[in-house]
């Protein structure tokens, strides 16, 4: 259970119950810590916690960053091409769009110490502080970036309400958003919904959401983001379509099943292989039950992901501490603060989301914040 409140001179010195007092008699923590030095530590902490999401194998091909208020898209609807001899004049026509608005909030997260319990503390309990603090930092982006890929509903923006528009959803909100017609000559309705709800995770679950996907020429590899659950995973693993991977240290004496080779299973626990191509799996323990997401990666920092992160523009990216006189005896408080949210792309058609009970409309999940 984390501390609440400033580190002080009496949890400081606390000793922990399993600590044998006969042997280890009288000791004192003491750290020689400096306010300053504990400041620097926190400032190299947040310098490498800013960068993890910018580098994380999965997270880091759902968004791109940005920091304009709106997103423009392009829709779908054309005049065509017509045959042209030397006395047609031809009617002139242009594109069409629509937009909606990227929110963004204020983040903070506080740590502080009294002056004798900072001196007096040990290196352990001070890292503890610190590593608490780049804990909530450094998953905070993480759960705003798939909650908002996951969600239906749209979000209000200042006093607009319903500016932040979720994935391709039907009619569901005033902004009707017509996809833009594929490669091959596919045209979509303002009823394309890439909201779905099946009643059994399987191959035709998958299949349907790979398809609708694949459909508007996001093409093959795709990224699954399915629950960590172990009925779910037991599910996935069923499936006549799961390639597991090969693991380096077991010598495969012959295979019975397909395997895929992959570099790391840190993020990728298999494949799913469809028709038309194959995805990378990823059991997420923030997902809760009986949901997946497909996406098509395209690269780090790519404007085709389907997630935007907006930041601001004069505080950039990334937490910092805020400048401030925060060194005030007998008291010692650092605030670190940023400004950020998630919304959703000018392209909506890039992620497809599945709500796996029965019959009815898809239900928003509740990610975990943790």
């Amino acid at each position: 259970m984390p501390i609440l409140g400033f580190r002080d001179l009496a949890s400081a010195q606390r000793l922990h119950p399993l600590w044998d007092l006969e042997s280890m008699k009288k000791i004192e923590l003491a750290s020689g810590k400096t306010a300053d030095a504990m400041l620097a530590d926190v400032q190299t902490g947040l310098n490498i916690k800013n960068g993890e999401i910018l580098s994380h194998p999965y997270y880091s091909g759902l968004f791109s960053i940005t920091d304009e208020v709106f997103v423009e898209s392009a829709v779908g609807g054309s005049r065509g091409v017509v045959e042209i001899t030397d006395r047609t004049v031809m009617d002139p026509g242009g594109g069409n769009t629509t937009g909606h608005s990227v929110p963004i909030k204020t983040w903070g997260r506080a740590i502080g110490w009294s002056f004798m319990g900072l001196q007096k503390a040990s290196q352990r309990k001070l890292d503890a502080d610190v590593t608490a603090v780049m804990s909530d930092l450094g998953t905070h982006p993480q759960f705003r970036i798939l909650r908002r890929f996951f969600l239906m509903a749209a979000e209000d923006v200042g006093d607009t309400s319903n500016a932040s528009l979720p994935l391709a959803n039907g009619t569901a909100n005033t902004t009707k958003y017509i996809p833009m017609p594929n490669g091959e000559g596919k045209v979509f309705l303002n009823t394309h919904d890439h909201f779905l709800r099946v009643p059994t995770l399987n191959v035709s679950a998958v299949d349907a959401a790979i398809n609708h996907l694949e459909e508007h020429g996001h093409k093959a590899p795709w990224d699954i983001t399915a629950s960590s659950n172990a009925t779910d995973i037991a599910a996935w693993q069923a499936m006549a379509n799961w390639r597991p991977p090969t693991f380096s240290e077991i010598h495969y004496m012959s295979l019975s099943t397909d395997r895929a080779k992959l570099s790391t299973t840190d993020f990728v626990q298999g494949f799913y292989e469809h028709a038309k191509g194959i995805a990378r799996v990823w059991f997420n323990d923030r997902v809760p039950t009986n949901y997946f997401g497909v996406h098509k990666n395209y690269g780090v920092g790519s404007q085709m992901n389907p997630v935007r992160y907006r930041i601001d523009p004069i505080t950039g990216f990334g937490y910092k501490i805020m400048p401030g006189q925060w060194l005030n005896q007998p008291q010692i408080y650092a605030a670190v603060a940023t400004e950020y949210d998630a919304g959703i792309g000018e392209d909506r058609t890039n992620g497809v989301l599945t709500f796996v009970a029965g019959s009815g409309d898809y239900i928003d999940p509740v990610i975990g914040e943790g």
